[in-house]
């Protein structure tokens, strides 16, 4: 694929992406489940560092002086069990409401849209600044904004999503010029994000002390 058409489909999907997740989210038009996206993960790419330019409005951009704490309308410790549906241009995944820190929710499970658009008519996964899709039985503290349609979105995708045991294991720096020479899904697969430089790793880690402090203040 050349440069200038790899160039077009990332910005025909990500468009996708913000169209569906700003204005609506179809139902399920793929015909496999989340366990199928194992099983496919050898044969797709991985497009994680798009811009949220991109995506219409749905998300605040990432800068320095961004704090997700006060941006975000919920933050919540949840749990995601197995339930996903994957849509056009977003994976709709339920979450098991362990605890609320911020916001008032009276309930004690959500869905929230997974920025995470596959494409299986040119085998690949495009998502926003470098986001990986939530792991099945593991608990987060979960930054959220408002709802489309009943169903939450997360406030930022640099910012979303931050899991409750730490490890640094699960967290990679590469850049995108690395991504290019390897960009195999299967890869990445594992990584609970994406990041590429380590300003960014340790803007993440610095908002992630912010939140278990904020964890201990509401206890």
């Amino acid at each position: 694929m050349s440069q200038k058409n790899r160039f077009i489909l990332i910005v025909i999907s990500l468009l996708s992406i913000g169209i569906c997740v700003a204005l609506y989210v179809r139902n399920s038009i793929y015909p496999f489940t989340y366990d199928t996206l194992k099983e496919l993960s050898p044969t797709l790419s991985y497009h994680p560092y798009e811009d949220v330019m991109y995506s219409n409005g749905s998300f605040l951009e990432m800068s320095d002086s961004l704090d997700i704490i006060d941006k975000s309308k919920y933050i919540v410790i949840g749990k995601v069990p197995t339930e996903r549906e994957i849509l056009s241009g977003a994976i709709k995944t339920k979450i098991e409401i362990i605890k609320t820190l911020k916001g008032n929710l009276n309930t004690n499970e959500i869905y929230i849209y997974e920025p995470f658009d596959i494409s299986l008519t040119n085998n690949c996964i495009f998502t926003y600044e470098g986001y990986n899709i939530l792991q099945s039985d593991k608990e987060y503290i979960l930054c959220l904004s408002d709802t489309i349609k009943g169903v939450f979105m997360f406030t930022t995708p640099s910012l979303a999503k931050f899991p409750l045991d730490y490890d640094s294991d699960d967290f990679l720096i590469v850049t995108q010029n690395e991504l290019d020479e390897d960009s195999i899904y299967k890869n990445y697969e594992n990584y609970e994000q994406l990041f590429s430089t380590e300003e960014s790793y340790q803007s993440y880690l610095k908002t992630y002390n912010k939140l278990l402090k904020l964890i201990d203040d509401v206890h």
